[in-house]
């Protein structure tokens, strides 16, 4: 029987198996923060990158932040500051490796580390006495590439490795004039933004060329940076009549998208993983770390799941069909300071659009998608989607969501 007939012909069969409403909640909350961390100012901790294994960030210690990775709870802290160095961040993982920013007594370093060792590896061009990683991105048998800023006589340079100093790429475009800002990159592009003046900064998507560099300054705004990517959807925020919106993109100006949720003075958006995006909303003077499904509509506040929360920022986010990980910062009352956090939320197997609850659209977009033959409709993880797919999604579906 042909695939889409078979849909056609059970879909009939899922009225039987719904309840009203298959409400969902399975949200945990770890806090990361080291037992020896000592607080500077307003930060103990933060993360600020996500892999599926590994979350990377800094601490702060009486003498000064250290980069480090965790691998899901507080005391497995890991140190990745290298002596002698003053400080230093982490600020991206993947795959085993992180990036940040090595502070020494004279300049700034270009910092890529071996998480299983701790050895880093000075990414700064030779002649350049100011570089920073921001971000990192795995190619498989291609290796790592990675995404930063370079300082050259007195402008910044947005700027792109692959693994060495000499591997170096300027990705400033020749048109335009000040300076340039790689904030994120993945396996095809790179986002960040280019800047006239302070108050003049417009989104800018790359291609791994300086030629490809892409206006994504979206129509209105005065002021947009884009501070994620995911290949597909670019995330980051627009100053529009004064107010600042978090909002997506799609390889074009024209593509924006505001995420900006009701009630909120500013908002932002930092990461993205498919349909998901993350950052913080600004409400009477304190940011909630958000999540959002793709609309301003689906905000969703994270500091609400910590009943003592006082404000913080989601920074990251990855995806897989079953869990949805989210990395940032939370000060709470209890603590006073920012600390790194992790938010996880389990989904029910039934819920099979993510979008925290069990219904009738869960079984409809399964039904899409197993007539199109979507790897996502593979759920016995056989390499096809066929029959056997489908009896296994109608028996999740039968069992719904607590």
């Amino acid at each position: 029987m042909a695939l889409m007939s078979f849909v056609r012909t059970s879909c009939s069969i899922a009225a039987g198996f719904l309840s009203a409403s298959m409400a969902w909640a399975s949200w945990s909350v770890t806090f990361l923060t080291p037992p020896n961390a000592v607080g500077v100012f307003r930060d103990l901790s933060r993360v600020e990158g996500l892999a599926m294994s590994e979350q990377a960030g800094w601490t702060s210690f009486a003498n000064g932040a250290q980069a480090g990775v965790w691998t899901g709870v507080a005391n497995s802290w890991r140190s990745l500051h290298p002596a002698p160095a003053i400080e230093s961040i982490a600020t991206d993982v993947a795959n085993g490796r992180s990036v940040g920013t090595v502070v020494t007594q004279i300049s700034a370093r270009a910092a890529l580390w071996n998480n299983a060792t701790s050895e880093w590896t000075d990414l700064t061009p030779p002649g350049v006495p100011l570089a920073g990683l921001t971000s990192i991105a795995f190619l498989g048998e291609e290796g790592w590439v990675q995404g930063g800023v370079v300082r050259v006589g007195a402008d910044i340079r947005a700027s792109l490795w692959r693994g060495t100093p000499q591997s170096w790429v300027n990705l400033h475009p020749t048109s335009y004039v000040g300076n340039s800002f790689v904030e994120d990159v993945s396996d095809t592009d790179q986002v960040g933004y280019v800047e006239g003046s302070v108050q003049e900064r417009r989104a800018s998507l790359w291609r791994n060329t300086a030629q490809s560099w892409v206006d994504l300054s979206p129509s209105g705004s005065t002021h947009s940076e884009a501070t994620a990517t995911d290949g597909r959807t670019q995330v980051g925020f627009a100053l529009i009549a004064g107010v600042t919106h978090a909002g997506t993109w799609q390889g074009t100006a024209s593509s924006w998208q505001s995420l900006h949720p009701a009630g909120a003075s500013n908002s932002v958006a930092t990461g993205v993983a498919g349909r998901w995006q993350v950052g913080y909303a600004l409400f009477n003077g304190a940011r909630r770390p958000a999540l959002w499904r793709s609309s301003a509509q689906s905000f969703v506040d994270l500091a609400s799941l910590v009943p003592d929360a006082l404000d913080g920022e989601a920074t990251d986010v990855i995806a897989t069909p079953s869990v949805l990980t989210i990395g940032g910062f939370l000060r709470t009352s209890a603590s006073g300071f920012n600390d790194a956090v992790l938010w996880s939320f389990t989904f029910c197997p039934a819920d099979f659009n993510q979008d925290f609850q069990g219904d009738i659209f869960d079984y409809l977009d399964f039904a899409d998608a197993f007539a199109r033959e979507d790897p996502l409709a593979d759920l016995n993880s056989n390499g096809g989607v066929d029959f056997f797919d489908y009896l296994s999604f109608v028996e999740l579906f039968a069992r719904g969501c607590p």
